[in-house]
């Protein structure tokens, strides 16, 4: 594990948990002005039947990754699943990085502003 993975990960899971999933929420509702995604979660009722469902199962997936590194066995199966859940969807490249960077970037900015 890198240094940069091995500090995120404490900051995220030893030293500030409750920021994670703060910031994950954060993460998940500045992803809902997209209508492109938007659009896909109404068309299956993903969103409204399932919020939870897909916050918590988006929660694990990224924490596979941020626990196990992404170069490892689960951190890259954790991908595949994730590349094949959103393989249903017609969703831009540039629309998957925003999210992304909605999950990572709000909870460091929470411990930024705290500390």
């Amino acid at each position: 594990m890198k240094d940069f993975e091995l500090v995120h990960r404490d900051l995220l899971t030893l030293e500030f948990p409750m920021f994670w999933v703060t910031g994950h929420a954060f993460g998940l509702i500045a992803t809902l002005p997209y209508i492109k995604g938007i659009e896909a979660l109404r068309k299956n009722d993903k969103f409204i039947q399932d919020c939870m469902l897909r916050n918590e199962t988006t929660e694990l997936i990224l924490r596979e990754i941020w626990e196990h590194t992404l170069e490892s066995d689960r951190g890259q199966r954790a991908v595949q699943r994730l590349n094949f859940i959103h393989s249903h969807f017609d969703i831009p490249n540039w629309a998957y990085l925003y999210v992304l960077a909605n999950f990572v970037v709000p909870p460091v900015e929470l411990i930024n502003k705290l500390h």
